[in-house]
């Protein structure tokens, strides 16, 4: 039906006539149905199920009849409404009888959909996976700490005792795992079961967050004006915010009006360990208010355990700028099992928080989990063994180097730390048979610990991975030579977006980079990698999808990155995207404070520029040699990498930026236009401040938090008002008369 919520039956092909021919269907749900066409009555009749019944159900069914004479079966037709439906019909099977028609597959379940880690259920110590099976099964999973080369079904169900749940067919099923260790990398392995065998085995990977805080970066809110897991309290609001972020979001408080409180409760302190505390504020430098203020105390149950906060602040004003307030050292209360805090905006005040983190400061020295690590691996494999061991009690300075005869056959990931705990991974990559053996030594502080290594490499049974050339992939035809094949590069990373995709390049010019489409937290710029994935076009870009952490190896670190190739903006094209470039002398020709793009222009030819990984915006009309990596969605546009990738070659007048006169962003005016007194501002969005300028660029006057100001003392001629408003700003051009 037209609305896809039912199926019919008609003996001419066309909709059936009558109401009486159709059956309701679910929408985004797998289904069976069964037709049943009888010789001798000439009827049809048609059922929906959502099981495999094993009986002939005598209702429940819709019909229609034909008056021609039937002796077989001559065609099978499926009609769909129109091309606006999305149908899949998987399974057909005719038969002379119920039970042979009607029964289920004799094969083990797979997944539906691949396990899916919900990033907003990551705390500390619990995450939420999301994973649905075809068929009604038994799901096992077990929990691992590092990756398990060539798991089996088996070992995943046979470790998996207590780890199972009961998977319905084609629902989604959310598996919940808690007691997990802050800041530590997770590999879960999942296998279904039914009564025909095993499915294949699938994981998921994720990393707990590193600060007993839950939402610490704001990155997770219920509404715009709602962070997930903070209390927020007082007269003013709190809203997200993109344009001061560590991540994707801060909170800003707005407290211009009345004092704003966010506040949270840690829970799961352990009574006399040492704690530390951070977080990162910001204050707007047109504040006039106090700034900002911290208080906190350990509680028992609901209680404080002290009369007064145990630890508060003076007044916290950071002046335009991004800075930190750090306590070293708490120690618990013996009866402490919570941690009460307060970060609170005085009135008058605008400020921007980030990145709060509560989390264990044992006393100086470091210590390793453990010690004499043994690896095993197919030698020449890319997907070797790799162990993880936590490092704790970071000092200044700390240095992590492998050292030995056979230190080539050990390598580092890239080290993440944070607070007092740092993840240390090492992979396995034998280049021959045999034993290999070297030493890890992790030292700074005037502490130094060393570990001894050692792996067993056995003969390869499969080759080793082969690597693709970048430039024998990115050939800039239409559609790459290898799209829909599996492949593993090798290349420089050049660049990382927000979203922790990233560049891959080998060598320079045409062809010589590729962007990896990934959702993992594994690279640097400068890094080494081996990347394996699958080769696809999405938006006229080449591109390769990495679906697991396993397919991302870094073989070293700290390369120079290729240097941008130089080229003008008619050369761009598909041959370019993904690689390093630099455009030089070009006009900033079209951007909007709405936008994330704007873009550049040379004579005739123009180029889009994102900013997807570095927020920097020149002005309108400004002459700029600009560098970053090509990209393409849809259209061609340049990625700048940072701030020092445009570089202001002329400033734009302001008069370049101007709209028609009497001309503000959206719905909002500028009036009377010519004036010889009061310029009026209306907006629905309200104003933040006006700003009066000469045709030079010489500011004249200013107004905060008014919509309305006096040009009286202006001389005859024309001028240019810059309107901030709460989401952006706007110019237009005014004529003051006498």
């Amino acid at each position: 039906s037209g609305d896809g919520s039912q199926i019919g039956i008609s003996e001419s092909g066309e909709a059936p006539d009558d109401d009486g021919a159709w059956l309701p269907v679910t929408p985004n749900a797998t289904q069976l149905g069964v037709v049943e066409l009888d010789f001798a009555t000439k009827v049809s009749r048609l059922y929906v199920f959502s099981t495999f019944p094993e009986v002939q159900p005598v209702s429940g069914y819709v019909s229609a009849a034909t008056a021609a004479s039937i002796s077989n079966v001559g065609a099978v037709a499926l009609r769909q409404y129109s091309d606006k439906q999305r149908i899949t019909v998987d399974g057909i099977r005719i038969a002379t009888t119920w039970e042979e028609a009607v029964k289920e597959a004799t094969l083990p379940p797979t997944f539906a959909e691949h396990p899916v880690v919900d990033t907003a259920s990551i705390t500390a110590t619990t995450a939420d996976i999301k994973i649905k099976t075809d068929v009604t099964s038994k799901l096992y999973y077990t929990v691992k700490t590092s990756p398990i080369a060539n798991i089996t079904a088996a070992d995943v169900a046979s470790d998996a005792a207590k780890d199972s749940a009961t998977a319905t067919a084609n629902e989604l099923l959310t598996v919940s795992l808690s007691g997990l260790t802050l800041a530590t990398r997770y590999y879960v392995y999942f296998t279904a079961q039914n009564k025909h065998g095993f499915s294949e085995v699938d994981s998921a990977v994720f990393t707990t967050i590193p600060t007993m805080v839950a939402n610490p970066g704001f990155e997770r809110w219920t509404t715009a004006t709602a962070p997930i897991l903070w209390t927020i309290s007082g007269n003013g609001s709190v809203s997200r915010d993109t344009a001061r972020a560590e991540g994707e979001y801060s909170a800003k408080v707005d407290a211009r009006f009345g004092r704003v409180d966010l506040k949270q409760t840690v829970y799961g302190v352990v009574p006399a360990k040492h704690y530390k505390i951070s977080f990162r504020y910001y204050t707007d430098e047109i504040s006039i208010g106090l700034g900002v203020r911290f208080w906190s105390n350990f509680c028992k149950g609901a209680a404080s355990i002290e009369a007064d906060s145990i630890l508060h602040s003076g007044y916290l004003k950071s002046a335009g700028e991004w800075m930190q307030f750090v306590v070293e050292d708490y120690v618990a209360p013996d009866s402490a099992d919570s941690f009460s805090f307060e970060v609170r905006t005085m009135s008058s005040s605008t400020a921007w928080f980030d990145d709060f983190c509560f989390a264990d400061a044992d006393p100086p020295g470091i210590s390793i989990s453990s010690c004499g690590l043994s690896f095993s691996a197919i030698a020449g494999a890319f997907d070797s063994q790799a162990i993880r061991i936590s490092v704790t009690n970071i000092p200044e300075g700390l240095t992590v180097r492998i050292s030995g005869g056979d230190s080539a056959c050990f390598r580092l990931l890239p080290l993440q730390a944070d607070g007092a705990a740092q993840a240390l991974t090492i992979l396995y990559a034998p280049n021959a048979e045999g034993l290999h053996a070297a030493t890890l030594t992790i030292a700074g502080g005037g502490v130094s610990r060393t570990v001894a290594l050692s792996g067993t490499a056995t003969a390869a049974n499969a080759p080793s991975a082969t690597i693709t050339p970048i430039s024998s992939i990115c050939t800039g035809a239409d559609t790459s030579p290898y799209s829909g094949q599996r492949v593993t590069i090798a290349g420089i990373v050049t660049a990382i977006t927000k979203t922790k995709s990233f560049f891959v390049q080998s060598g320079s010019g045409a062809g010589s980079g590729i962007y990896a489409r990934f959702r993992g937290n594994l690279v640097r710029t400068g890094d080494s990698v081996l990347v394996t994935g699958w080769v696809g076009e999405r938006n006229n870009l080449t591109e390769i999808t990495v679906n697991h952490d396993a397919d991302v190896v870094v073989a070293s670190d700290g390369h120079v990155i290729p240097p941008p190739t130089a080229i003008a903006i008619a050369q761009m094209g598909k041959a370019y995207h993904g690689v390093l470039l630099s455009i030089d002398s070009v006009e900033v020709s079209a951007c909007d404070t709405d936008t994330a793009k704007y873009m550049v222009s040379s004579g005739e030819s123009a180029i889009q520029v994102a900013r997807e990984i570095a927020a920097t915006r020149p002005a309108l009309g400004a002459v700029v040699n600009i560098s970053g990596v090509g990209f393409c969605d849809n259209v061609h546009q340049l990625l700048p990498r940072s701030a020092g990738d445009v570089k202001i070659v002329r400033d734009a007048p302001l008069a370049t930026a101007v709209r028609k006169p009497d001309s503000l962003r959206g719905a909002a005016s500028a009036y009377p236009n010519p004036s010889n007194d009061w310029l009026h501002i209306k907006s629905a969005s309200g104003v933040a401040k006006i700003e009066i300028y000469t045709i030079a660029g010489t500011m004249l006057l200013q107004k905060e938090f008014a919509s309305s100001v006096s040009i009286a003392s202006l001389k005859p001629g024309s001028y240019i008002v810059r309107v901030f408003f709460a989401n952006g700003t706007s110019t237009a051009k005014i004529i003051t008369k006498k």
